[in-house]
């Protein structure tokens, strides 16, 4: 009796009217941020290591969070959100910019500025090129939409028509949080039927529940981000049913400077892979 093979090892096309990507299986390495550039922003040398020990024929790496303006840099010396005095200050704020400016208020406008971004990103590149990501019950930094279902319902249902390479969802567990407004059944299941186009989801799946999530077609493509980590040759060990190398979490994050944590996790022998 033949074994057939799970749908998440099997090839899938990504969005886009022209040339759009073609991949081999449907593990993503989700975008992680890794704090390992310098003061002034820049990759060491080791970086491409890093990448390249993760990438696999026909696989699709997210990359890390990436600053595109020395004034919008998310760390060092850049504004906070999380005291209630930082609060404070950002409210006189938000109510200059937003309260007659046309982006903010209704579903519509809350949506306004992602939209026009993305039009203004199609004037140069092929939608094939362009991916969004969004995190519906994400309650980082204490910010949260006070109407997730209906604002990203409205944007899911809009994305649909741009053909995008992929949309990414967030689940809200691990550094994203349970949000009491999540849906019982998930927001990757709940918002699925809103999106028409190849949908990512991310966040706490584990090799069982990710190949259950692509087979009951609640998601194309499942990114992984923690397992990525400890195990540059995941997509093998998946496959293999393989045990997984533990990621250390003293090394994960938070400005951990050198190779340790970052280039150095193991891979499968042959003895392992083939027994």
């Amino acid at each position: 009796m033949s074994v057939s093979t799970p749908k998440l090892f099997t090839a899938i096309t990504l969005g886009g009217k022209k040339d759009p990507i073609q991949l081999r299986h449907r593990i993503a390495m989700a975008p992680l941020t890794r704090f390992r550039a310098d003061s002034s922003g820049v990759q060491p040398s080791y970086a491409a290591k890093y990448y390249q020990q993760r990438s696999t024929r026909g696989g699709l790496i997210i990359a890390e969070a990436t600053n595109i303006s020395p004034s919008g840099r998310g760390f060092f010396c850049t504004p906070g959100i999380l005291t209630q005095e930082q609060i404070d200050a950002w409210k006189p704020v938000t109510k200059a910019v937003h309260e007659e400016d046309g982006y903010g208020g209704s579903v519509e406008n809350r949506a306004r500025f992602l939209f026009e971004v993305i039009e203004e990103i199609l004037k140069e590149v092929d939608s094939s090129k362009l991916a969004v990501r969004l995190s519906p019950y994400s309650k980082t930094c204490a910010q949260q939409d006070s109407d997730p279902a209906t604002t990203v319902k409205y944007v899911f249902e809009k994305l649909s028509d741009y053909n995008l390479a992929y949309a990414h969802i967030i689940e809200p567990c691990v550094f994203h949080y349970t949000n009491e407004l999540t849906p019982k059944e998930g927001a990757t299941v709940y918002f699925r039927q809103f999106y028409k186009g190849i949908l990512v989801t991310t966040s706490g799946y584990e090799r069982d529940s990710t190949i259950d999530v692509v087979e009951a077609g609640q998601a194309d493509i499942v990114a992984i981000g923690r397992y990525f980590i400890s195990n540059p040759d995941l997509v093998k060990r998946f496959e293999l049913n393989a045990p997984l190398a533990r990621f250390d979490e003293g090394t994960m994050y938070f400005y951990t400077a050198g190779e340790t944590g970052y280039t150095d996790y193991p891979f499968l022998s042959d003895e392992e892979a083939t027994s």
